[in-house]
């Protein structure tokens, strides 16, 4: 089991479902993996899902925002990344060629974020902790494991993500072609790839004990299984999948 209070920079911290209906979302991902559900009210309207196992928070769920269901941006899976001080950051993102989707704010008392865009369009946010870190739990089962970009130009976005956080890189091979992995702190961090006609964009794996299981419960409870459980040499049993309302969401089950 790993559990954390406190992230260092460039890790990888939290994912969250931004979906068109907050609790058949809910609801789903429940389904699939068992979460217990924590929705608290927003001041400024609305609520935010968070989803729980064992009392410890491992990623959540809420509703679109307007302006991205006004530009036709589907229903995802947004990813977070840590930083120490989000302003620091996002003006290094800019000068580094990515792009400032939403300039740092305040989220209550909770943090400071800011969204950004690599230059190769892949979007992902960035976390500036105060009250609330990230997942409390990770990589165990039903919980977060690994993040992924698809990226149309994977070496420049790896180039990216070292400017800003000196990730080591590691390049290797997959089924899907060459893929580059991102380290912190001398563990594999999360992945970058080139998935050939997709759209940049990033995706959260949920670690399963029995990948099949889940393709079975994904099944049961509305989802699509866009790629059935496979095993990946070295990697362990994979799957992708999009929920109900079009998020796509993977999970992995490790070697034995």
């Amino acid at each position: 089991m790993t559990e954390t209070t406190w992230y260092s920079e460039g890790a990888f911290c939290w994912t969250e479902c931004a979906t068109t209906d907050d609790q058949a979302s809910a609801d789903f991902y429940t389904a699939v993996f068992g979460w217990e559900q924590d929705a608290q009210a927003l001041p400024v309207g609305g609520r935010y899902i968070t989803f729980r196992r064992n009392g410890k928070s491992v990623a959540a769920t809420n509703v679109q925002q307007e302006q991205e269901k006004a530009q036709g941006i589907p229903p995802h899976w947004n990813v977070y990344i840590s930083v120490d001080d989000v302003d620091r950051v996002a003006k290094e993102a800019e000068q580094a060629g990515g792009t400032i989707l939403a300039p740092p704010f305040d989220v209550m008392e909770l943090g400071r974020m800011a969204v950004i865009q690599d230059p190769t369009g892949g979007a992902v946010s960035l976390w500036q902790a105060k009250e609330m870190a990230g997942a409390e739990v990770y990589v165990e089962p039903n919980t977060t494991a690994w993040y992924e970009l698809m990226s149309p130009d994977p070496q420049r976005a790896v180039r990216f993500f070292q400017d800003l956080f000196g990730y080591e890189v590691r390049e290797t091979t997959t089924l899907s072609g060459p893929y580059w992995v991102l380290r912190h702190k001398d563990e594999n961090a999360a992945g970058i790839y080139n998935p050939q006609d997709l759209p940049p964009s990033w995706t959260p794996y949920f670690q399963a004990e029995d990948a099949d299981a889940v393709v079975a419960k994904v099944e049961q409870a509305g989802g699509t299984v866009m790629m059935p459980a496979t095993d990946i040499p070295d990697i362990g049993r994979v799957a992708w999948f999009s929920d109900p309302q079009g998020a796509v969401f993977a999970i992995i089950q490790p070697p034995a």
